[in-house]
This record gives structure tokens, C-alpha cells and sequence, in this order.
């Protein structure tokens, strides 16, 4: 300007936040059991932010996770939520799931009554374990009494 005086405008510039996803790099476990042993999941956002990791809130009876670390307390369906929640420069990613079955092992000890001689194959045997009863969600006691023609034949040393 000519006159002496000067003016100031604000200058506003848009910032636009990219999108991203997440994806899990780890493969579910195929055979996890109550107690048994743990699974790590990882995963990774397309931004390159950290991912974390909870338990849904429909499997919170069935596993847990602390320090990264997912355990087994009951048969089930565990599923374990992946979630990146975004920050100036990028939006949440939408949470992504991985589920998988958690199953109880049948610790099962049977013995052979002593009556039975070498080489018999038509017995009774009376079994008593402890495991899951179907829809229970505890485990208990578990019965059972067979008689069968086709069970292996006995060998006595």
C-alpha cells in the first residue's frame, strides 16, 4: 500500500488427516486351551503407529491379556480387538477382530479291572475325568460307564 498503512489477514490452511487400517500379522492360535499355553498377537497400522490390543468385552470370560500377552481361563470363543486410534496427521483406523476357540483339554484315567485276562476284548470299563458338560461354562465332573465289543484288546505282561 501506498498510504503508510498495512494490513494483516490470517492465513488458515486445512490440514486433511490421511486414512489408515490395521491388519494382524499373527496367525490365531489353532489349538489353544484353558491354561495352556499363551499367545502374543501383533498386528500393524499403515501409518506406522503402534497398535494396541484389548479383549472384547464378548470374550472377557473366556481370555484375558495382560502386557501384550492373551491367557486361556475357559472354553470358548476368544476374541481379541486390534485398534489404532489415529492422531493429527491420521484418522482411527476401524477396529479389526481376530477370533478363535478355546478349548478345554479332558485329562481322562481309566484302568482296567483286574479280572479281565489276556486277550479279552469284550469288557466294562468305568471312566472319570473332568471337563466341560455341554453349555456349561465351568468345568465338572464327567462320568462314564461303556461296555463295548470293539474295544482293543487287552495285553497283560
Amino acid at each position: 500500500m501506498t498510504d503508510g498503512t498495512s494490513t494483516s489477514s490470517a492465513l488458515s490452511q486445512g490440514v486433511t488427516r490421511a486414512n489408515q487400517t490395521v491388519s494382524f500379522t499373527s496367525t490365531a492360535p489353532g489349538s489353544a486351551t484353558v491354561d495352556g499355553a499363551t499367545y502374543t498377537p501383533t498386528a500393524t497400522a499403515t501409518s506406522g503407529l503402534p497398535v494396541v490390543f484389548a479383549i472384547d468385552s464378548s470374550a472377557s470370560s473366556v481370555c484375558s491379556i495382560s502386557g501384550g500377552v492373551v491367557s486361556f481361563k475357559a472354553a470358548g470363543t476368544c476374541v481379541v480387538d486390534a485398534n489404532q486410534a489415529g492422531n493429527a496427521n491420521w484418522i482411527a483406523a476401524a477396529q479389526v477382530q481376530q477370533g478363535f476357540t478355546v478349548k478345554v483339554l479332558l485329562s481322562v484315567t481309566g484302568v482296567v479291572p483286574s479280572s479281565v485276562g489276556r486277550g479279552v476284548s469284550n469288557f466294562a470299563i468305568s471312566v472319570v475325568g473332568t471337563g466341560f458338560v455341554s453349555g456349561a461354562k465351568s468345568p465338572s465332573p464327567v462320568a462314564e460307564s461303556r461296555s463295548t465289543r470293539r474295544h482293543s484288546t487287552v495285553r497283560r505282561a
